[in-house]
């Protein structure tokens, strides 16, 4: 498993505003580090899985677990039938926060992306409740009973052009190569790095000569097709396996097969999931066996319209001599009617007769 990186972390966050206005029904410990929340809404349905410090998305896939264990319990009584009102991110840093409400209520799930990770439940007042870790760090310790503290220091808003514009700078006056000039500035990641760089023609060890204000206006323009998900989501697999998942294609996976997913939270699930049980399907599974169902129904329609076309065929074939008569006849009398040249069929039933645009229209029993 690998961790997700800046601009996935980025991305990912929009995309959990999906959830917003979902209740949570119930809530599930996996196993270590990983969970599911169970969520509903007007009938419809979502599941939020959570591995433990790697990622956290909307999935098709889930576990069905038998026994609750005692901390699945203590998270039910403290946020079962809450409706999700808000989802943010923290400080721009790898935290995701689930603003819960029931009533008057207010409760806070924040779930940690780093170091080992964390699920931490926190009332109105940011005090913690509940934590899946209990630990106490440098600059902050997250205990039962304390407020909840945010770790010091934040990524950059990649949104903020201010921000980019500053990081480009700086990475242009830097003595060492663009590539770690720009991750070191905007910690996007270095595959991505390297493919924006790579996008607008520059090697990403080549240095600050070569990074003039055309370049990184480029350079930004091409970070913006990458935040606003234009460039698509990918599943690299290996032998049938999967060995790696990116926004947009990644010139370094160009020999691998490569599956394309609506969003990036499906993408990392398929990825990111256990092997499969009999208890449920992977998100490829799921994927794959969409297409495959409407690539039935497509050939399911392609052979009833062969099957049509091949009875019209055969009984324009066995009925060829009565239709020439007929043609022939209408071709001597320009004012035949359809009555007319219905006496010289046995076989044919004339439709419509239009001898002004030279047609004669027959039945084609079903």
């Amino acid at each position: 498993m690998r961790m997700l990186y800046g601009l996935e972390f980025f991305f990912l966050a929009k995309e959990l505003k999906s959830i917003e206005g979902y209740f949570i029904e119930n809530f599930y410990e996996l196993g270590k580090g990983r969970f599911r929340l169970k969520l509903s809404k007007s009938g419809a349905q979502a599941n939020l899985l959570c591995v433990l410090p790697y990622s956290i998305s909307i999935a098709y896939a889930f576990e069905r677990v038998e026994t609750p264990t005692n901390f699945s319990i203590a998270v039910r009584k403290r946020i079962g039938g809450f409706k999700i009102t808000e989802v943010r991110r923290l400080n721009n840093d790898r935290i995701i926060q689930l603003e819960l409400a029931k009533g008057d209520e207010i409760v806070n799930v924040i779930i940690e992306l780093f170091g080992k990770g964390n699920f931490i439940v926190a009332d109105r007042s940011a005090k913690i409740v509940l934590a899946y870790t209990q630990h106490r760090f440098s600059d902050r310790a997250v205990y039962v009973g304390m407020p909840y503290v945010h770790p010091k220091g934040s990524a950059a808003d990649m949104l903020n052009s201010e921000v980019l514009s500053k990081a480009l700078s700086e990475a242009a006056r830097d003595g060492r190569n663009i590539g770690e000039a720009l991750q070191k500035n905007l910690q996007i990641g270095k595959p991505y790095v390297a493919q924006i760089l790579e996008n607008i023609g520059i090697s990403d060890e080549e240095h600050e000569a070569q990074f003039d204000h055309e370049k990184q206006r480029k350079f930004h323009e091409e970070l913006k097709g990458y935040i606003s998900g234009s460039k698509g989501f990918y599943l690299y697999n290996e032998n049938g396996r999967p060995i790696d998942f990116s926004i947009g294609l990644l010139s370094k996976y160009k020999n691998f097969e490569a599956l394309k997913f609506d969003t990036l939270g499906t993408t990392i699930a398929a990825f990111y999931e256990s092997e499969p049980t009999e208890s449920r399907e992977s998100a490829a599974e799921v994927e794959l066996k969409k297409s495959i169902e409407k690539q039935k129904a497509l050939v399911a329609e392609i052979d009833v319209e062969i099957s049509k076309s091949k009875q019209i065929a055969d009984f324009i074939f066995a009925n060829m001599a009565e239709i020439n008569g007929i043609i022939e006849h209408a071709a001597q009398n320009k004012h035949a009617a359809k009555e007319e040249l219905q006496r010289y069929c046995k076989s044919i039933r004339i439709k419509d007769v239009d001898l002004k645009n030279k047609t004669v229209t027959i039945e084609i029993p079903q």
